[in-house]
């Protein structure tokens, strides 16, 4: 695909995401929202949706801050899972996390301009536009600079860390076992050099 067909495509989604994007990150939860249908940005994308967007969208579908109480939902959408889904869960959460890395450099500029996020705060900024759904991640994915048109992407520094860890704890009190036992890979990884 080329350069200027991703653009216009990524152009086109992010037309059709803004009215709700705006939404997004704000903190308490729209009541409206719940009763309206999960938000546009919470939505699965035509490529696919599978188990994992289902239970983000659930939880974006409850509250849309991508911190606090947005992870609370989390939880409760992944109390009545085994430990071995909710292992996978975080796996695959672990994985579209990692795949965002390439954003590093916009959200570096957004968040904290001239001296960057570090390894723990960028991981907490990936959690928390992994919150944001499906349509709003592969927007991201296909374009970083995709970010700077989110209207609420300042207010997502420093957010993202309870969405993050929110599978990860669940699955350790299932369980029982501390994190170095737990096979679970980390969340947080050293910067590219």
């Amino acid at each position: 695909m080329t350069g200027v067909r991703v653009r216009t495509m990524v152009a086109m989604l992010l037309g059709s995401l803004a009215p709700a994007l705006a939404g997004c990150g704000t903190g308490d939860a729209d009541p409206a929202a719940s009763s309206r249908g999960t938000p546009s940005y919470c939505s699965p994308t035509e490529a696919g949706n599978d188990e994992f967007w289902d239970v983000v969208h659930a939880s974006c579908a409850i509250a849309q801050d991508g911190d606090l109480l947005q992870a609370e939902a989390l939880r409760r959408e992944l109390e009545d899972s085994s430990p071995e889904e909710v292992a996978a869960f975080y796996r695959t959460f672990v994985e579209v996390n990692h795949a965002l890395r390439s954003s590093t450099d916009v959200s570096d500029d957004i968040c904290a301009a001239g001296t960057g996020l570090g390894d723990d705060l960028s991981t907490d900024y990936r959690s928390w536009i992994v919150a944001h759904g499906q349509s709003a991640y592969d927007a991201v994915i296909a374009d970083p600079e995709t970010l700077r048109t989110f209207p609420d992407a300042p207010r997502g520094c420093g957010l993202g860390q309870p969405f993050g860890e929110a599978a990860f704890s669940l699955y350790l009190e299932m369980t029982g076992v501390g994190p170095r036992k737990s096979g679970l890979p980390l969340l947080e990884v050293p910067a590219r050099s």
